[in-house]
Parts: C-alpha cells; sequence; structure tokens
C-alpha cells in the first residue's frame, strides 16, 4: 500500500474513533445532566469539548476546504480530450443495451483528474461521473461494471433517499447551530445528537452500495463489477467509511450471489 493510502486509510480511522467517541461521551454527559452527578460531569465536560472541536475543525472544516479547493481546480483546469469523452459514451449506450434500462434524460461525462465515480442529482436530469484517472487505467468492462452500479442507484430510487437525508442533515444542522449559540451545555448536546444522527444513516449507505453493486453484477456478470474494485484499492483504501463499507467486503458479497459469469463481447 503506497504511503498515500496508507495516510488516508488512517485519517479515515481516526475519523470513525473520534466520532464515536463524540456520540458516546455525548451521552455520558446528557446521563450526568439527567442524574445531577457533578463528579462525572466534570470529568466529561472537558473530554466532550476538546473531542467536539477536533471533530469539528479536524475532520470536517479542513476536509471541506481540501475538497472545494480541488473542485475549483478541477473546474477551471483543460477539459479530458475528446477520445476519452467518446470512449465513455460509446461504454454507457453499450451498458444500457445489455443492461435493458432506460434511465431518462441521464448523462455521462468525464471529471478531470478524479479517479472516483459517481451520480449527482441536479433538478433536470442525472449525471454519472467517471474521474479521468479512472478512465485511463481501467478496462471497457470494468468501466461498464462502474457505470451499472451507478445506473442501480439511479433505478432503486437512491437519490432520492440521500436527497431525504441530506434534508434531514441540513435541518439538524440548522437546530446545531440554533442551540449552540443559547449554552455550552446545549452546544455539547446538540453536537453529539447530530453526529449521532450521522452514524444512524451509515447502515443505510451500505445498504445501497451493496444494492447497486448487486444490480450490476446481476445484469452484466459478477467478475468485471469484482475487477473494477480491485482496480479502486489503487486509489482508495480498503476499510470502514461514512458512506462506503469496505471494498474488500463488498467482493465478496458479489462472489457469494448465486450469478454465472457473463462474457459478451463488447461491439468493435
Amino acid at each position: 500500500m503506497s504511503p498515500h493510502l496508507v495516510l488516508i486509510k488512517w485519517f479515515i480511522r481516526f475519523q470513525m474513533i473520534t466520532l464515536v467517541s463524540l456520540v458516546v461521551l455525548g451521552a455520558i454527559y446528557a446521563l450526568a445532566l439527567w442524574i445531577s452527578n457533578s463528579l462525572l460531569l466534570q470529568v466529561s465536560d472537558p473530554l466532550v469539548s476538546i473531542v467536539a472541536a477536533v471533530v469539528v475543525y479536524g475532520l470536517f472544516l479542513v476536509p471541506f476546504v481540501w475538497i472545494a479547493a480541488r473542485f475549483i481546480y478541477a473546474s477551471f483546469s483543460r477539459y479530458v480530450s475528446v477520445e476519452m469523452n467518446k470512449r465513455l459514451q460509446g461504454l454507457a449506450a453499450e451498458t444500457l443495451r445489455r443492461m435493458t434500462i432506460n434511465p431518462g434524460s441521464t448523462r455521462f461525462a468525464v471529471r478531470k483528474g478524479s479517479s472516483s465515480a459517481g451520480v449527482r442529482r441536479w433538478p433536470h436530469r442525472d449525471t454519472i461521473v467517471v474521474g479521468e484517472q479512472l478512465m485511463k487505467d481501467a478496462s471497457d468492462e470494468e468501466i461498464m461494471a462502474i457505470l451499472g452500479h451507478e445506473l442501480g442507484h439511479i433505478v432503486k430510487r437512491h437519490l432520492t433517499i440521500r436527497g431525504a437525508l441530506n434534508a434531514l442533515y441540513f435541518f439538524g444542522f440548522l437546530a446545531v447551530s440554533y442551540e449552540a449559540g443559547r449554552s455550552h451545555t446545549s452546544a455539547v448536546l446538540s453536537v453529539a445528537g447530530f453526529l449521532a444522527l450521522i452514524l444512524s444513516g451509515n447502515p443505510l449507505s451500505w445498504r445501497m452500495e451493496y444494492a447497486a453493486d448487486r444490480f450490476s453484477a446481476e445484469r452484466l456478470g459478477p467478475n468485471p463489477m469484482v475487477s473494477a474494485l480491485e482496480k479502486l484499492k489503487v486509489y482508495y483504501p480498503d476499510c470502514v467509511s461514512l458512506t462506503h463499507p469496505p471494498l474488500s467486503r463488498r467482493i465478496r458479497r458479489i462472489q457469494a450471489l448465486p450469478i454465472p459469469s457473463l462474457t459478451v463481447p463488447i461491439p468493435g
């Protein structure tokens, strides 16, 4: 594993441990208030305050600024080659033909300087984006498996579920912002409660990823999806995150599916 992946893996682990710790400390703090235990309050208050500061500034604010900077850089950088865009459009058309689905006005695009793939929803259409680096390194079958996965999110209405969750998080954030200004106690309890809300959405996010993997594997064969996930290990650590299960766990679940391998040549 490259030093870059090791660093990301340890950051994700630190993030998860810190989030869970803050939720647990927040529960202890709430218990101390409920039973009016001054000793427990004196012990838990500084701990939860320190962890909360680490979470807010170190695990959310700094990564947000870094992601925003990368997005701005990619937006103003040069466009990807015409050949790469043409290849993606051809693979998308073949993927839709094999899967016999019609995702409506969904469009497909290559993201400059990225090694990831994803689907985003705008008011009038969905857009499936594949990273430029992934397009360079992955085979046609692997790219089609990834497109099938993202199409699974659209067909199974996962974007609607994500939108509802994001709306819930947004209103939760507004509530936290309001309560945090009232008192120190309100700030501690509201931040811990908000993070508990975020962590509670983790199982649902994992289920949607598993469902999208299965959707692709059932229609395009399990081997391309497994190969694509193996390829992603080059760019991303194989570990738990807030939104995705470990890559190795996803691979094992696909391999356990009762689906025969499909070998369909791609038209030249």
